[in-house]
């Protein structure tokens, strides 16, 4: 599948995947045993694994330009904490943000278990393997990090949120930052200013999101790795 977006206002791609996701989710409604009001867990996997898959589209296709074509209000019935204004953001930086908020969104919309646990995994390492690749950019330095930075936080809490998987999210950032104990702890190609700067965004992106002080820890403990 290609994705192919080439003049889009963001508010009203974040609107318009908001609506598809709660059309998609009122198709599931009673596909099990007949009751409206719960869901096939098979299917809403299948769900999150599509939406994943169409997040690493739009972040992986070169030929996705969001170009923004002026600084638009969000519509005030989509609820999005993600800053989608165009301001002098390049595509790489702009097209993460963009994520970030579908991301969000679908958050918001599915039910709590559909994204938690692998979906958010396979995201994740997907992000951290093409890292060069999603934050190359020409125009503003350090911004599509950023982004990077705070998307990779915003998933990775979600890979802890499923019942009885409270140590995965400390697992995984171990993993992430590379530090004791990590089962397969990962490498960046990362200066101290480059590290610096992504542990800041990152730290202040899980601070808001996480629940507990359980994996705080693990996170503090980066800057001294």
């Amino acid at each position: 599948m290609s994705v192919f977006v080439l003049v889009v206002i963001q508010p009203e791609l974040v609107q318009a995947w908001n609506g598809l996701l709660k059309a998609a989710l009122r198709g599931l409604q009673g596909s099990t045993d007949g009751n409206d009001d719960e869901y096939d867990d098979d299917l809403v996997q299948k769900l999150a694994e599509l939406v994943v898959s169409l997040m690493q589209e739009i972040l992986g296709d070169p030929k996705v330009q969001l170009v923004p074509s002026g600084d638009a209000p969000n519509p005030s019935h989509v609820d999005t904490e993600i800053d989608l204004a165009p301001h002098t953001r390049s595509n790489a930086a702009m097209k993460l943000a963009v994520v970030r908020s579908l991301w969000m969104q679908a958050l918001a919309v599915l039910p709590a278990r559909a994204l938690a646990g692998s979906p958010s995994e396979a995201l994740l390492m997907w992000l951290m393997e093409k890292e060069p690749e999603l934050v190359w950019e020409t125009d503003i330095p350090h911004d599509a990090r950023t982004q990077w930075a705070m998307l990779c936080a915003e998933v990775l809490v979600r890979t802890g949120a499923t019942v009885g998987c409270a140590s995965a999210a400390a697992a995984h950032l171990r993993v992430f930052w590379g530090t004791s104990g990590a089962s397969r702890p990962w490498v960046w190609n990362w200066d101290a200013d480059v590290r610096a700067r992504v542990w800041r965004a990152f730290a202040e992106r899980w601070r808001t999101l996480a629940v507990g002080w359980e994996d705080a820890p693990v996170l503090l403990g980066v800057p001294f790795a």
